[in-house]
């Protein structure tokens, strides 16, 4: 059956999630028509100041389906934390990807040893000498 829109969805039980841990979900797509790729990945990028720099972890191949329904689990490595600050960002993401037609779905995740998002504060009048931080 044809449908009239392209839609995907990233089904998790929550986003925020400890190093090491696994994400378990399921990624539901109806397409127009059958993709020529398509495909889930788990990665992190940096946003803020200086050279964006990001990894992907892992990258689950999907059937060329037009419509479809698939359960996943990704391990999460150690590290690296999500983490806001002034100059620069961590953030963790769940992608779902096609191509012809061409859809692209994020779910945005938070991992860390809290299980929240590390906010990173300015620290003010001190100055580093040989490798410490003394107080101004």
């Amino acid at each position: 059956m044809l449908h009239s829109n392209n839609h995907a969805e990233i089904i998790i039980p929550q986003n925020e999630f400890y190093p090491d841990s696994e994400i378990n979900g399921i990624v539901k797509w109806n397409l127009i028509r059958p993709p020529k790729q398509i495909d889930l990945s788990l990665f992190w990028k940096t946003s803020g100041r200086g050279d964006p720099d990001g990894n992907c972890i892992i990258t689950l191949k999907l059937p060329k389906k037009a419509s479809h329904e698939q359960e996943f689990t990704f391990k999460l490595p150690n590290s690296p934390y999500s983490f806001s600050g002034q100059l620069i960002s961590l953030q963790w993401y769940l992608r779902f990807k096609s191509i012809s037609p061409t859809m692209t779905v994020t779910e945005n995740l938070i991992v860390s040893p809290t299980g929240k998002e590390i906010i990173l504060t300015p620290v003010e009048n001190q100055k580093l000498t040989r490798g410490f931080v003394e107080p101004a």
